[in-house]
């Protein structure tokens, strides 16, 4: 029959340093660690993924599972390393082929990836598709700012890429078009 010791809630030296603290432990968490770490970097360089500024949904997803597989052993000692290896290379192995898939297939590219979505076309703004991508007005116009455009009518353009960054084929003779800055005049 287990035994469990009563544990005293808001105890600070508890939280930070566990009921069963050694420097033994505290070790074999450094070098589980260094371990993890040397084999995530190792594999993600083999396997040649994207540059972190590339993130895309999906590389957010792979992020986030590779995020788990690699603390857990870090973290608890009961998760053998082995176990953590394994997920990382499966994690790492689907990526390279889901890329490879998405290279060669266009159906499977969209699926993986998303299309843009056409914000403005000349000068003027596809509120459907604002209201598809889930991007208000305000945020669109801080986005235009920041590329220099004051009104619309600058733009030929606008797409939402699928990384969430907004790309401007600007027009080469403005028309009319919407101020980016009609609620900051008022100001």
């Amino acid at each position: 029959m287990e035994t469990h010791t009563a544990i005293t809630s808001f105890n600070l030296y508890r939280m930070l340093f566990g009921s069963s603290l050694s420097f033994i432990v505290l070790a074999e968490i450094a070098l589980r660690t260094g371990i993890m770490y040397l084999y995530t970097l190792f594999n993600i360089r083999l396997f040649k993924t994207r540059n972190v500024a590339q993130l895309t949904l999906s590389d957010l997803i792979i992020v986030i599972a590779l995020g788990t597989a690699v603390g857990d052993p870090m973290m608890y000692i009961h998760v053998p390393l082995i176990e953590a290896m394994i997920s990382i290379t499966t994690i790492v192995m689907l990526t390279k082929a889901i890329s490879v898939l998405v290279e060669n297939y266009n159906f499977i590219e969209k699926m993986v990836e998303g299309e843009e979505i056409t914000i403005i076309k000349n000068g003027e703004i596809l509120k459907q598709n604002m209201h598809k991508a889930n991007l208000p007005q305000d945020e669109l116009f801080a986005r235009l700012r920041l590329n220099g455009i004051q009104n619309t009518g600058e733009i030929t353009y606008a797409f939402l890429e699928t990384s969430g960054l907004l790309s401007i084929i600007k027009a080469k003779i403005p028309t009319q078009g919407v101020s980016t800055l009609n609620h900051l005049d008022k100001i």
